[in-house]
């Protein structure tokens, strides 16, 4: 266990500038790293930006293939 601490789906969202309903779906279809706790998704900060520099990544690649 990293000790990182969990973040809300608000959280998420403020960091990426999109709405918290986005961040759920994302979460609920598996498209980024997430935990469900009960009813409750989290998100550890370090994952979510992994995930966002992975997204950065393939959509430059797939701009200039």
């Amino acid at each position: 266990m990293t000790g990182e601490r969990l973040v809300t789906p608000d959280d998420v969202a403020e960091y990426l500038a999109v709405s918290p309903a986005w961040v759920q779906e994302q979460a609920r279809s598996g498209d980024i790293p997430a935990i469900k706790l009960g009813r409750y998704w989290r998100f550890r900060m370090s994952e979510v930006e992994e995930w966002l520099t992975a997204q950065s990544s393939s959509t430059y690649k797939r701009r200039t293939a």
